[in-house]
């Protein structure tokens, strides 16, 4: 299949063209709205500084709820929970002869995939619990992934890598929960040529989460798909 025709692909998933659908509708309103009220207020005289506030006070209502918000380790369990479950629920849905199906070649299996998500949340409970390491240089990525019994390339039953998941996620919120707000904020360096040079154990431990998300949003585009028997 060419390069073309592949980009096109999810266009054919009736699930993913009503969601693409709906998320351009969407922005088309809010930004015909932003324009409309501005217009309004210019059309009937207003003042620059009135145009400005009117732009304000749409964005304002989120500002101040946002200030009420507190998302601690708690919270962070909780929402990781519930990724995690639609995670097994998606792991659940597949059938296992397609779970070493891969959508292109060099990529991972849907296997992989699964235990690569389970293999993450064990890097946090080493680097976060175990170890507490304050820096990642020098970090031996390659070894701690290969030695993990979530190793990706393990060929477990669809049944093991389910209970990995379920297994590993409540290893993970249980973690989380009990870690103190100063343990949250400590800073770790990361590797020569990341993004940033230090990022705080609150911030890793929500990169999981979206890590995680990540994933399960292209495994929900492989579920849909009309898989071939063989990868």
């Amino acid at each position: 299949m060419s390069g073309a025709a592949d980009l096109w692909r999810p266009l054919r998933t009736p699930i993913f063209r009503q969601l693409l659908i709906a998320d351009v509708v969407s922005d088309v309103g809010t930004f015909m709205q932003g324009v409309g009220s501005a217009w309004l207020m210019v059309s009937i005289g207003a003042s620059p500084l009135f145009v400005a506030l009117t732009q304000t006070a749409s964005a304002l209502p989120f500002f101040l709820l946002a200030l009420q918000t507190y998302y601690g380790p708690n919270e962070l369990a909780d929402s990781m929970r519930s990724v995690r479950r639609h995670t097994v629920t998606i792991a659940e849905d597949i059938p296992e002869e397609r779970y070493d199906y891969r959508p292109a070649p060099g990529s991972r299996s849907v296997r992989a995939t699964l235990l690569h998500m389970a293999s993450i949340t064990q890097f946090d409970l080493r680097v976060h619990g175990e170890d507490r390491l304050d820096s990642l240089e020098g970090f031996d990525f390659r070894a701690f992934f290969a030695s993990l019994p979530t190793s990706e390339k393990l060929a477990l039953s669809k049944a093991e890598t389910v209970a990995l998941l379920q297994e590993e996620g409540e290893r993970w919120y249980r973690f989380v929960q009990q870690l103190p707000a100063h343990v949250l904020a400590e800073k770790v360096r990361m590797r020569p040529g990341a993004n940033a040079t230090a990022k705080s154990r609150f911030e890793m431990l929500l990169g999981t989460k979206e890590h995680e998300m990540q994933h399960r949003g292209q495994l929900m585009i492989i579920e849909r798909l009309q898989l071939p028997e063989h990868s």
